[in-house]
């Protein structure tokens, strides 16, 4: 009888172990699938931008020189820093920045083209050319920097624009004023009154 219960202790224990290697093993695996679903679709936003430059490149606002250092800034993120949630947020948070004044550029006015090719270019310059230079403090400190300088710097080329426009028709609209009531005779029959 005692032998019947130290086998039946031991048969509960064994069963006991092996449901929690079994549940950790479930768990472990399920981490590892977060993990290959997050670094897939890092990967999968990587090439959505790489796509986006190159369009943008057709369209005449990069050359390939100029290219190269924004697919390296989207390629090299994740060469020194692990794929995780946190780098995948920032990653995201910094490709949405750059799809935001890429998506700016090519509904800007094609006046300001010219001055927005500087920008664009002025950042490709900042960024690093050698890939050890891409690495987490880069990623944390200058590239958010460098990005929303390229942003602000298309908004206030934009809205200097727009300004500009709102200027000159306005002084279109007076100068059009002026000679229609210089033209109709206005102050000179007025002037002749007054005398």
């Amino acid at each position: 009888m005692a032998l019947w219960f130290l086998a039946t202790l031991l048969v509960v224990a064994i069963v006991f172990i092996a449901i929690i290697i079994y549940s950790r093993y479930q768990e472990l695996k399920q981490k590892e699938l977060k993990q290959k679903r997050i670094a897939h679709n890092c990967r999968i936003r990587q090439r959505e931008f790489r796509d986006l430059l190159q369009t943008i490149q057709k369209e005449g606002w990069l050359n390939p020189q100029q290219k190269q250092p924004f697919i390296m800034l989207a390629n090299n993120y994740f060469v020194f820093q692990t794929v995780n949630e946190i780098n995948c947020s920032h990653f995201y948070e910094l490709m949405n920045k750059l799809d935001s004044a890429i998506n700016k550029l090519k509904a800007a006015p094609f006046s300001v083209k010219e001055d927005l090719i500087e920008a664009l270019n002025n950042v490709a310059q900042r960024l690093p050319k050698v890939p050890t230079q891409y690495n987490a403090q880069f990623y944390s400190d200058r590239a958010p920097k460098i990005v929303d300088t390229l942003n602000d710097k298309i908004d206030f080329t934009i809205k200097m624009h727009v300004e500009a426009e709102l200027t000159k028709d306005n002084s279109d609209s007076s100068e059009a004023l002026n000679t229609d009531i210089s033209d109709s005779g206005f102050y000179g029959r007025t002037r002749g009154r007054c005398l």
